[in-house]
């Protein structure tokens, strides 16, 4: 018993020393201000997203496309209708998936 107990002391020794060195290693993080590149100027950004921007237009006016083909059925099975906002949101819910990862992306930057 006393090796097995003499192990586990230095091993929570160990981790101790380990979880001390994460936290030094965090507060120098956290302290240091990030420096953020304004490299491009608005301009250039707002020309490098238009293509992103026409695409999403697309996208969109396919779905309203897509929607008017289907607009005979909706009428005549208004109960179906109750299911077109769950698949607005989940392409909602997609889209905040898509824009929180571009951010954290962008913010580190990658």
């Amino acid at each position: 018993m006393g090796s097995v107990e003499k192990e586990l002391k230095e091993r929570v020794a160990s981790l101790q020393k380990q979880n001390e060195e994460l936290r030094v290693a965090l507060n120098d993080r956290l302290s240091s201000p990030k420096k953020i590149s304004l490299e491009k100027s608005v301009s250039s950004q707002a020309i490098s997203r238009f293509a992103t921007l026409i695409f999403f237009l697309g996208c969109l006016s396919l779905t309203a496309i897509i929607l008017e083909s289907w607009e005979a059925t909706l009428a005549a099975r208004v109960e179906l209708t109750f299911f077109v906002p769950l698949m607005i949101g989940h392409g909602g819910n997609t889209g905040g998936s898509v824009v929180g990862s571009t951010v954290a992306k962008l913010a580190s930057g990658q």
